[in-house]
């Protein structure tokens, strides 16, 4: 059996160097997993959600259709808008 380092010591050889994920970085894919739940049942008049998160981001859907479309079209990116008479 190999060197086994002491809990909460580091072995030698990754001194110094990163590994995993980096600080602070998250893994979305449940929540996204429930945004394209949304997206799939969003002209559906009635649902049975798969969770409450779900069900908000289906409501989301149906209060505005084309606003989300685009959004998650682009990955869920907010996009500057350049009509300068918008406002």
């Amino acid at each position: 059996m190999g060197y086994r380092p002491q809990k909460g010591v580091r072995p030698a050889q990754l001194e110094g160097k990163r590994t995993g994920r980096p600080p602070g970085s998250r893994n979305h894919a449940r929540a996204w997993a429930d945004i394209e739940w949304a997206q799939v049942h969003m002209d559906e008049e009635s649902v049975k959600a798969p969770n409450p998160n779900a069900l908000f981001w289906w409501k989301f859907a149906k209060s505005y259709p084309e606003e989300f479309s685009e959004w998650f079209e682009y990955g869920g990116c907010i996009l500057a808008i350049e009509d300068e008479d918008y406002f």
